[in-house]
């Protein structure tokens, strides 16, 4: 299984950078879509990937620079978001896509499951990919926190990890790719030999 990201704040030459995030899963699936659909548009074709390859859109959360590339992208796919999006938004996503509400826990697609809607005052899913090493955690921002989101066999993060700063949580994981809007994102990869930056044309291998 790969992951390649897609959109972020920082990119490879011949990639684009922006604010925002998002991450291509088996090639088929997207991981929330950055907010400019001519940057997630062109970092796609830089990896071969046109929308018609990609059938299923999972939104993290309800912040322009996680879904606003959506309307440009988003008919006739399959399309998850948590629950608590605005009923106005779910209404134009629901007239022009297939739409799957999340609240709990769940299997979205094969070894592919929502964390379930987390946090209080901003609410967010995050993805758990399960495989023969544990779980690999793809996260939007972790405004919920980090220590609300890992499962106790993490051992792959990648995303935004927003202001977390327990680092001490990070010890035991495997590999750590903090990306877009993670604060102590320097800190985090001078203390760890196993973390690097994320970035628009990075391609993990899980």
């Amino acid at each position: 299984m790969n992951v390649k990201i897609v959109y972020d704040n920082e990119a490879k030459k011949g990639f684009i950078k922006s604010w925002g995030f998002s991450c291509l899963i088996e090639n088929h699936i997207l991981f929330d879509v950055g907010w400019d659909p001519a940057v997630l548009l062109h970092n796609l074709s830089i990896f071969g990937i046109s929308m018609d390859d990609i059938d299923t859109i999972i939104l993290s959360h309800q912040h322009w620079d996680h879904i606003g590339s959506l309307p440009a992208i988003m008919k006739g796919k399959n399309i998850y978001v948590p629950a608590s999006f605005s009923t106005n938004l779910k209404n134009e996503i629901s007239s022009r896509a297939n739409l799957f509400e999340i609240r709990k826990r769940e299997r979205i697609l094969g070894n592919i499951f929502s964390s379930g809607v987390l946090g209080e005052e901003i609410k967010e899913q995050s993805l758990y990919i399960e495989n023969e090493k544990g779980t690999v955690v793809v996260t939007g921002c972790a405004h919920p926190g980090l220590e609300n989101i890992l499962p106790d066999n993490t051992h792959t993060l990648i995303g935004g990890f927003h202001g977390f700063d327990n680092l001490d949580l990070l010890g035991d994981i495997e590999r750590i790719i903090p990306c877009h809007c993670t604060v102590k994102k320097k800190e985090i990869v001078n203390r760890f030999e196993n973390a690097e930056m994320g970035y628009a044309g990075m391609e993990i291998i899980l």
